[in-house]
């Protein structure tokens, strides 16, 4: 009974010493005590000296898969997005021949709330997504260091685009009239340095990725999804249906 005591005097000095950083703890805990919980269903040689350590704290203990198990645990396989995400980061400062737009895109991120991958990646066609990733991986096995100079991109952001574009509302990265919007552009412009092998890259395996690279003479970073133009006219004219017909309701109203 007096051994049972005394074991559980150490336990409540262990927990006390997790607690409140071993100060009340150590005066409460025995000289030459041992934590042993269950003594007869542990070995002995897994018995813990407390009296020889005055540091000792249950964090010390050995929590969770040991090292080599987590070595062998399989790792999550990375998103689209995800990837698509990380491959914008390679380039931080983005540019063109009409200058530096590195602020661009945090700032039209900013006034939809949202973190810049979420708006410049996100804001991209499912399709899109899956297809730019697809075509990413093989360039990164070719050892073509390529980057997303921009993607998704607004009525607001495209008025502040500068140099040769599209309208604000016509832009197929994301203008209101040529595409639904957000989650639905359908254009990236992309970037390598140096800028032949990705582009060569692009000509030669784009068409069976569904990727397609229709302005190489005067936009030759733009890439979109394979006959999204085809896809952009129609969605065009459904939104341009829907809104007629709010309008007509809103006037009868």
């Amino acid at each position: 009974m007096r051994e049972r005591s005394q074991h559980f005097v150490t336990l409540v000095a262990l927990v006390l010493s997790a607690a409140l950083g071993g100060t009340l703890a150590s005066s409460m805990r025995p000289k030459a005590a041992f934590v042993a919980v269950a003594q007869d269903k542990i070995p002995v040689d897994n018995l813990v000296d407390v009296s020889t350590n005055e540091e000792f704290e249950l964090a010390a203990l050995p929590v969770g898969p040991s090292e080599s198990l987590r070595r062998e645990l399989p790792r999550r396989a990375q998103t689209a997005d995800e990837y698509l995400c990380d491959v914008y980061k390679r380039t931080p400062t983005k540019k063109d021949a009409a200058g530096d737009f590195t602020w661009k895109d945090p700032a039209a991120a900013r006034r939809q709330g949202m973190d810049v991958c979420s708006y410049v990646i996100g804001g991209m066609a499912p399709e899109l997504r899956e297809r730019l990733a697809a075509f990413g991986k093989v360039a990164d096995s070719r050892g073509i260091e390529w980057s997303i100079l921009s993607g998704f991109r607004d009525d607001y952001r495209q008025s502040i685009a500068e140099g040769l574009k599209a309208g604000n509302k016509t832009s197929k990265h994301g203008g209101s009239r040529a595409t639904g919007g957000y989650g639905d552009g359908q254009a990236a412009d992309i970037i390598a340095v140096p800028f032949q092998p990705l582009m060569a890259l692009v000509d030669q395996i784009g068409k069976d990725m569904g990727l397609s690279r229709p302005y190489k003479s005067f936009d030759p970073y733009h890439v979109q999804l394979s006959g999204s133009s085809q896809l952009v006219a129609k969605t065009a004219k459904v939104r341009h249906a829907k809104r007629h017909r709010g309008k007509s309701s809103h006037r009868r109203a």
